[in-house]
């Protein structure tokens, strides 16, 4: 992404990206994973076929701990595009962030500007004093 040359235009692209923020539906921190097993019972069909267990949950850290949420089936492909658009605003939300920082860094230099004319007025206005 090419970072845009004036003050002005960099606060417009922040606005817009903020904006977006706006569209953002439904989300939820976490990863979508599909867990499989196979159980300890004798007589069950994933002994005789094989085919394991199945069931989803979002996994995601709280507090330094791993967090986890059954999904019921039925779900599954809602919470798959909610966590999808948790990253989404992740991203938009890291990119504003960038782009203040580089505002930041492109006002510095007009205002050590700002400041030297202030002090080259102030000097030859102070001066005639006698």
């Amino acid at each position: 992404m090419e970072m845009p040359k004036s003050i002005g235009a960099m606060r417009r692209r922040i606005a817009a990206k903020i904006r977006s923020l706006g569209e953002a539906g439904t989300f939820m921190a976490g990863s979508l994973v599909e867990k499989r097993w196979r159980c300890a019972k004798p007589d069950c069909i994933c002994r005789r076929t094989g085919k394991l267990h199945t069931a989803h949950a979002v996994t995601s850290k709280v507090g330094g701990k791993t967090r986890n949420v059954y999904v019921p089936v039925g779900m599954v492909e809602e919470v798959r595009g909610w966590t999808r658009e948790y990253k989404r605003v992740q991203k938009i939300l890291k990119e504003v962030s960038a782009m203040a920082e580089q505002l930041v860094k492109m006002a510095v230099p007009v205002a050590r500007a700002a400041g030297r004319r202030k002090k080259s007025l102030e000097s030859t206005t102070g001066t005639s004093q006698g």
